[in-house]
């Protein structure tokens, strides 16, 4: 019997520039909610449910491990650049879950955000990277291709 896999994928974009893609995403988590953190190899699991929790505490943290090619380090700078600077960006966050090669669910959040912390390095190799997500929006699309957004 197979199991659903996830795939945690995180752009961005300053004003006017073009979107940048990070090395995917290792897990998530959110301030204020449910005291845990969402790794992508998670199968049980309501991203939905963590989803609405980021845009009620209005804050998201991602977590990012290095990666070969320098695109984790090319990230961390901007990330870094915009934490000092106050920069605001457009932030997208996906979720991809799939079950034995099927969609069952699409999910993203998107805003214009504020790092609110320097990137900090833990564990050895995970970027921990905080957001404020003021004004953030949900879309959800299911197997069916229905789609919803709040």
């Amino acid at each position: 019997m197979g199991a659903i896999t996830n795939d945690f994928s995180f752009s961005y974009a300053e004003s006017g520039g073009p979107d940048k893609r990070t090395p995917p995403i290792a897990a998530f988590s959110v301030v204020g909610g449910a005291s845990r953190s969402i790794n992508a190899d998670s199968s049980n699991i309501s991203i939905g449910s963590e989803f609405e929790q980021a845009r009620q505490f209005k804050n998201i943290i991602l977590f990012m491990p290095g990666s070969a090619g320098a695109g984790d380090m090319k990230a961390a700078l901007d990330l870094t650049r915009f934490a000092a600077n106050k920069t605001r960006f457009f932030f997208f966050f996906s979720v991809t879950q799939q079950y034995e090669s099927k969609l069952i669910n699409f999910l993203s959040i998107s805003d214009t955000a504020v790092v609110t912390k320097p990137p900090a390095m833990i564990y050895g190799d995970l970027l921990m990277v905080q957001f404020n997500l003021p004004d953030a929006r949900i879309t959800h699309i299911d197997s069916e291709r229905n789609s919803t957004s709040f």
